[in-house]
């Protein structure tokens, strides 16, 4: 009889338990659940931007580096389209099937190592063969070329 008892109340107590995980998720509309690549972008970023804080923090002030912090993740939520709170909530329910979870941690990694290497591997190729023409007179450079590059210069959007 303890045993039936006890295997009932074991039932009961799993059976409430799952209810209340399932209703956790439904909180969630359909329209608040961020799409699974969104949301595997959206955690590269934020670990990409966490690494570049990390190397900030040695050079700046711990007021400094909390105010770069709050406006770059308020940057990326705000790219995003999300809050925190929402992005919270979508990690819960992603995190709810951990199997897709671990997939979605692996295409992660993939993603912020194709974005490294695409950093590290491609040169910058700068064309500076304008700047380096020498007068051969005097030895200066051409003011032809300075004149090209302020020109370029004042063709950027917000610059004077």
């Amino acid at each position: 009889m303890k045993s039936l008892i006890f295997s009932l109340l074991t039932a009961f107590t799993l059976l409430v338990y799952t209810q209340c995980k399932q209703d956790e998720f439904s909180k969630l509309s359909k329209e608040q659940i961020i799409d699974r690549e969104t949301m595997i972008h959206l955690m590269a970023d934020m670990e990409i931007t966490e690494a570049a804080l990390k190397l900030k923090q040695t050079k700046m002030k711990y007021d400094s580096i909390r105010t770069l912090s709050n406006r770059a993740f308020d940057s990326l939520y705000l790219y995003y389209n999300t809050t925190p709170e929402l992005f919270k909530e979508n990690l819960k329910y992603y995190q709810y099937d951990m199997e897709d979870f671990q997939q979605m941690l692996e295409e992660k990694i993939n993603l912020i190592t194709r974005k490294n290497d695409s950093i590290t591997l491609e040169p910058v190729k700068i064309d500076t063969g304008s700047v380096k023409d020498k007068d051969t007179k005097d030895g200066k450079v051409a003011t032809d070329s300075i004149k090209t590059l302020k020109a370029r210069v004042k063709s950027i959007p917000g610059k004077k």
